[in-house]
């Protein structure tokens, strides 16, 4: 099947459109003060509505507090890497614009940490909101693309763009299978729409 990818070249790929019980998988953790989205991501294949990685994306940025001190990704292929800002003003910025998909790009412990709008699911899967994430050391393309990279030291997240280029490492464009999570630890209570665990169905 042939679809846009984020440059709005034509990709075949495999496409899972079936929904799935999401209770059947790892979801969204609090533990504390820190919340997790934590999913397996596999080459080649774009996830649509329904699909845990997408609906838990959903759940971990509605649950998302309104400050918070730390936030680390960190992708598991094709090496085990990690990106943290601890800032607080700017921690609380990104996690701010990542619940309310706001643009926002700014520097925090050595990297340029980017949200954005764009670049996400053609179908808005019955939400407002869409937001992608990008954590780069040197580099400052956009998050919505695949080329122009001048690094491949960076960590992308675009959950809910239905197509392979989900994010990763690299411009996170068609990565090897992985598992992408994204830590923040700050005032849980502080955001209404949160339990432990946060458990969804389709």
């Amino acid at each position: 099947r042939s679809r846009p990818n984020v440059d709005g070249e034509q990709q075949t790929h495999g496409m899972m459109t079936s929904p799935i019980l999401v209770l059947a998988l790892f979801i969204v953790e609090k533990v504390g003060g820190i919340l997790t989205y934590s999913q397996p991501f596999n080459q080649s294949f774009g996830y649509a509505c329904g699909t845990p990685q997408v609906e838990t994306w959903q759940a971990f940025r509605s649950a998302l507090p309104s400050e918070a001190y730390s936030i680390t990704v960190t992708s598991s292929a094709p090496s085990p890497k990690s990106i943290s800002c601890n800032v607080t003003s700017s921690v609380t910025s990104i996690v701010n614009a990542l619940k309310t998909a706001s643009a926002l790009t700014l520097l925090c412990d050595g990297y340029n940490w980017e949200v954005e709008s764009g670049c996400t699911a053609k179908l808005q899967c019955g939400y407002p909101t869409l937001a992608t994430l990008k954590a780069t050391k040197s580099d400052t393309s956009r998050v919505c693309t695949c080329a122009g990279w001048t690094s491949s030291d960076g960590i992308v997240l675009r959950p809910t763009i239905q197509d392979l280029n989900w994010g990763g490492q690299s411009n996170g464009c068609n990565q090897p299978s992985q598992t992408l999570q994204v830590i923040v630890d700050g005032d849980i209570t502080a955001s209404p729409s949160t339990s432990s665990p946060i458990n969804l169905t389709t």
